[in-house]
């Protein structure tokens, strides 16, 4: 049923594309040499990455829309709209140098003041537009190539933050335009953009058309005429259409699902990319809930789980154990953190003893909720079932709340209406930007899903981290993020899980997929798609 499902989705796609676009970056009408199908359950709510932060919207908004940098396989920036770039002696100031010849999808010149006009937006409107673009105190364009950004103190990650699926250079006067970033068209229908590939159409939980736009400043590099995202609602699709060869391309965050992938024929599943997404999971822990406002209790808490043998048993030992905030593939990862954690009943139950909470005569201390979204069965429900098991053991009583959808999950949790919740985060290639948001006293923003849900706050933790995000010498830097990590491993604000691999697999038709540090969130340069 699936793979009859997927065949008459193509053949409606090809169709459209012989149509709607068949003048799109070819001659004469597409066929399967020139077309990439991308399969994904990330389905977008907009399709602008200024606004919306994730997977979802990152993978088609690193196709419509340039930035100044990208980065391909290493933590190195590479020219993209921005040729060249200087910064001075004290770090406080950027200087871009653009492209001549860069234009949006409606032929009109990319110019500094597009730039500039997309900071102040990721800036506004962002879900961490602070935490890439807080220090920029004001931003001069003098000529249309020249963008000079001034910043209140340095910022070591400006330059990730330049990335696409961070800063879409986005035209300023279509864009300024906009007062209902929620509802407008310009977010899934009439998008303008920059990047290599413009809109055809999206059929919201269906499929996505791209097609190559002709006067992409950097067309040698773009070597596919039509990208298509087939949208599908689990991943036992995506791997029905890879075994099928309907799909030539997915990525993945789910270990079982990784497995599937690697028994197929003809399929590669990728040993790099994605290394600047450090995606992890976790629980998050509601500090301001009865029971876990107490130290002891997260700490007992944190030694009941059995972080390793849920692992085994969920994932077969496919993934890493992450044992604080910071992924341990991150140079700035503390090893020392390991020697805190140690499956211990035991010693759990003493601690519970030794907070005031003895067991009653039915061998039960108390109860908290743990929240979840049941859909996803190795990463929420697997997950949720084994911490009511570990946490039985020591007389704690876990009611699961499932939520039957993510809006649903975050609305609940980003308002604080929970004790636990199985969760995930990602550290987006650098603790400034990916971390920071979790754990800031400032950041407790009531309504926002990702900023710091835990209610978490501690001056020591926020002055390491504030001097940590302008620190310019990296042995300094590293041993502010050291201090850091030693001290919310000890407060424990969240029981980190595992640190969760995302790679890409693709069939034989595929050269040069896009391994890099965002994988499918950046451009997909110099990647070809054969013949069968």
């Amino acid at each position: 049923m699936v793979k009859r499902r997927i065949t008459v989705v193509l053949i409606a796609i090809v169709t459209l594309l012989a149509t709607a676009c068949g003048s799109g970056g070819g001659a004469g009408s597409p066929s399967a040499s020139d077309t990439v199908i991308i399969g994904t359950t990330q389905v977008p709510r907009t399709l602008i990455p200024a606004v919306q932060s994730g997977f979802a919207t990152a993978l088609p908004g690193a196709q419509l829309f340039a930035s100044p940098v990208y980065y391909d396989d290493s933590f190195d920036p590479k020219p993209y709209l921005a040729k060249s770039w200087e910064f001075t002696d004290d770090k406080k100031q950027l200087t871009l140098h653009l492209v001549k010849d860069a234009k949006f999808h409606d032929e009109t010149p990319i110019t500094s003041e597009d730039v500039a006009f997309s900071i102040g937006l990721v800036k506004a409107h962002h879900p961490f537009g602070e935490q890439l673009f807080g220090k920029v105190t004001s931003v001069d364009t003098p000529d249309p190539q020249t963008v000079v950004i001034h910043l209140s103190s340095p910022s070591p990650a400006i330059m990730i933050a330049m990335s696409p699926l961070f800063l879409p250079v986005m035209p300023k006067h279509i864009y300024e335009k906009v007062d209902n970033w929620t509802n407008s068209p310009l977010n899934l229908s009439d998008v303008v953009g920059s990047g290599p590939y413009k809109l055809v159409s999206y059929d919201k939980g269906s499929k996505l058309v791209l097609k190559k736009f002709d006067d992409f400043f950097m067309k040698d590099r773009v070597k596919v005429n039509n990208v298509i995202y087939q949208f599908f609602p689990e991943a036992n699709s995506l791997v029905l259409g890879m075994q099928s060869g309907e799909l030539n391309l997915t990525a993945s965050s789910s270990p079982s699902t990784t497995n599937q992938l690697k028994k197929i024929s003809g399929v590669t599943v990728a040993d790099k990319g994605y290394e600047g997404v450090g995606y992890m999971s976790q629980i998050d822990l509601n500090l301001k809930s009865k029971y876990l406002s107490d130290v002891k209790v997260r700490e007992a808490i944190r030694m009941a789980i059995d972080v390793k043998g849920n692992s085994k048993q969920l994932y077969d030992g496919a993934v890493n154990l992450a044992r604080g905030p910071i992924a341990p593939g991150s140079p700035y990862f503390d090893k020392k953190i390991n020697d805190k954690y140690s499956y211990d009943t035991k010693k759990a139950g003493a601690l519970l003893d030794d907070a005031g909470y003895p067991k009653d005569g039915s061998g039960k201390r108390f109860e908290l909720r743990l929240t979840y979204i049941p859909g996803i069965p190795d990463s929420q429900q697997g997950v949720a079932n084994l911490v009511k098991e570990n946490l039985a053991k020591i007389g704690i009583v876990v009611n699961l709340e499932t939520a039957p959808d993510f809006p649903t999950w975050s609305n609940k949790v980003a308002n604080f209406d929970y004790d636990m919740t199985v969760d995930a985060q990602y550290n987006w290639g650098d603790p400034s930007i990916g971390v920071d948001r979790q754990f800031l006293c400032n950041n407790i923003r009531p309504g926002v899903v990702w900023a710091n849900m835990a209610q978490y706050c501690n001056p020591k933790a926020d002055a390491l981290l504030s001097e940590a995000a302008s620190a310019t010498d990296e042995k300094t830097r590293k041993g502010l993020y050291d201090q850091f990590q030693d001290i919310v491993t000890d407060d424990i604000p969240y029981i980190w899980m595992t640190d969760v691999p995302l790679v890409n697999a693709y069939n034989q038709t595929v050269s040069k997929a896009p391994n890099g540090i965002w994988g499918l969130m950046s451009p997909m340069f110099d990647m070809t798609v054969t013949k069968k």
